[in-house]
């Protein structure tokens, strides 16, 4: 389920998601004639998609487990659809653990849109976002209420192209248990919203101002919690992130925020070393292929193996440069070059720096081979470019830094 949102869908991932059709925790379709496709709904996540169908369709997904806390409480489910020659859609929300076996139908009826440009996404009219009249649900002896929900989509045209997207079935007190804003704006919440075992749909405007209030809101105020400052007085605990600033808290922040502090270390933000192989594609031993283009830089000995090239990654290499400054304001002492040095090692990391006093001011590092990223045996004797790189930026002027490996 999704969670850290003021609405939490209940549906399996596959089934939010549409990554597939027929399997257990998806959706089934009556129409064979359809296609999954890449959703432009989502365009920051790519394993979202729509699935399309020609002509008349009836999807159905069974027993989905609710959550405990949803005993008696209302359940809705929204939805994007598109019909082109307009038509009409049923949904129909099923309680299967109820003994009575209480429904509640929903109908939308879709006028005909013409074609418009941009016609995969939301802006066009002939898109529409559907929420549906919610049922009661009961766990009965069970330990979550269960429910099926049956979508019938009827094009006025039997060779219409229709979509189905973005489905979500969720709570309609979501916003009130779950939402940062409404715990401090429980003073104007309507008594109605409130009183789950309630027999009447709260009307549109309502659900409107719950919308804004309880979903804009809430976003609004988890960026505050992100931001704001507490000193020692006010409860800050470096061991508990939440009472940290991502904005003045380096070992909290995140990649946008870390980029954003390393101007305080007097430096622009260094978000990877360019002689370091981009390993967003690993090379694997005996799977991967290489051809003419590539270029295989890294050892592939298990203890040798680079970090993947995540955001993770991206942005610990930000926060440690915000924290210690050792590529800015503090570069050119030997913890730079230590602490820089150990950036493109692996455990123990264990770095040796012999300073050389005759002729030229020299630093040389010496770290092992096989703690070393993209280094081998014979490489022995040898200068690791890698390490080279990474030592530049806290180098101290005037000063010849050179590596051996060992």
């Amino acid at each position: 389920m999704t969670t850290g949102r003021a609405v939490r869908n209940r549906l399996p991932a596959s089934a939010q998601k549409l990554t597939v059709l027929g399997e257990t925790g998806s959706w089934f379709s009556d129409n064979d004639d359809y296609e999954i496709e890449a959703s432009e709904f989502r365009p920051d996540d790519a394993s979202y998609r729509q699935v399309s169908f020609v002509g008349q369709v009836e999807l159905t997904i069974s027993s989905v487990i609710l959550e405990a806390e949803d005993h008696l409480d209302p359940i809705e489910f929204v939805f994007a659809a598109k019909m082109q020659s307009g038509g009409q859609i049923d949904v129909v929300l099923s309680d299967t653990s109820f003994v009575s076996g209480a429904s509640q139908p929903s109908t939308f009826v879709v006028t005909p849109q013409p074609e418009s440009a941009g016609s995969a996404a939301l802006n066009d009219l002939s898109w529409g976002v559907y929420r549906t009249e919610p049922v009661y649900v009961n766990k009965q002896s069970l330990s979550a209420p269960r429910i099926d929900v049956t979508v019938t989509i009827v094009p006025n045209e039997a060779s219409d192209v229709v979509y189905f997207a973005n489905p979500v079935l969720s709570g309609t007190l979501d916003q009130a248990y779950y939402s940062e804003a409404a715990r401090q704006m429980n003073q104007v919440i309507p008594d109605h919203f409130t009183q789950g075992n309630g027999t009447e749909n709260p009307p549109a405007a309502v659900m409107r101002f719950i919308d804004v209030a309880f979903s804009g809101m809430d976003q609004a105020m988890k960026a505050y919690r992100d931001y704001r400052f507490f000193t020692f007085v006010d409860g800050r605990d470096e061991s508990l992130p939440e009472t940290l600033s991502n904005l003045v808290w380096p070992s909290d922040a995140g990649l946008n925020e870390a980029k954003w502090l390393t101007q305080f270390t007097g430096t622009e933000p260094v978000a990877k070393l360019s002689s370091t192989l981009d390993p967003s594609n690993p090379f694997v031993l005996d799977t991967s292929q290489l051809n003419g283009t590539d270029t295989l830089r890294f050892s592939t000995t298990g203890v040798n193996d680079p970090p993947l090239g995540t955001v993770e990654v991206t942005r610990d290499f930000l926060r440690w440069q915000a924290e210690y400054g050792y590529y800015g304001m503090n570069a050119g002492s030997l913890a730079a070059v230590r602490e820089s040095v150990k950036r493109v090692m692996v455990e123990p990391r264990e770095v040796t720096i012999d300073i050389q006093h005759e002729g030229p001011f020299t630093v040389l590092v010496r770290t092992p081979w096989e703690q070393t990223y993209g280094a081998s045996e014979d490489d022995v004797g040898e200068a690791s470019p890698v390490v080279l790189e990474a030592i530049e930026r806290a180098r101290p002027i005037g000063v010849k830094i050179t590596h051996e490996l060992t």
